[in-house]
């Protein structure tokens, strides 16, 4: 059987989209540093905020970063916890792990806020993206790096570098494990 679409509602974008993200509870709209949260049933802005640069959702709650990660509540953008300095983030919304990175430092939060680990990277974070235990970054340095939660070690990552094959690497910090054993 075929379906048909009806529009529902519009609402006037003020400047361009920058990001979109839906729930349940919240569409999320950023746009022209504004965080929106419009209600999916009828487009009306629940609440909004100014000065942010990139935003997510995970379970109830709205990530933003503006100067620093700021965790919100989805109902009423009440802030819930914050991180100074933070430039990077990734949310894995099926494991619930936000990983932020500031300079050259890692850290993996739970959604309370509260820090699973961290870790220093051997030069600057360029592009962070996050997957059940796995964190990947993309460095200054011109590598990508996997780092790997590990259980019964609270606070601590093991760190994977993926270099070409025919490259020699040395071990700075962390376990390293050549690519082709993963």
């Amino acid at each position: 059987m075929r379906m048909r679409a009806s529009l529902l509602w519009k609402y006037r974008l003020a400047g361009e989209a920058r990001s979109l993200h839906s729930s349940d509870d919240c569409v999320l709209l950023l746009s022209d540093g504004e965080l929106r949260c419009l209600s999916p049933r009828s487009g009306s802005v629940k609440w909004s905020l100014k000065g942010v640069s990139e935003a997510s959702i995970l379970r109830d709650r709205i990530l933003a970063l503006s100067d620093g990660l700021t965790c919100l509540s989805i109902d009423e953008g009440r802030e819930i916890w914050s991180l100074e300095g933070v430039e990077l983030f990734d949310v894995d919304e099926g494991g619930g792990r936000i990983c932020a990175s500031s300079g050259r430092t890692v850290t993996c939060l739970n959604p309370d806020g509260t820090v699973r680990w961290s870790y220093k990277m051997p030069s600057q974070v360029r592009a962070i993206a996050v997957s059940g235990k796995y964190a990947y970054l993309a460095c200054e340095d011109g590598f990508l790096y996997c780092l790997s939660e590990q259980e019964g070690s609270p606070g601590v990552g093991s760190l994977v570098r993926f270099a070409p094959p025919q490259e020699e690497t040395t071990a700075f910090e962390g376990d390293w494990v050549p690519s082709e054993l993963l």
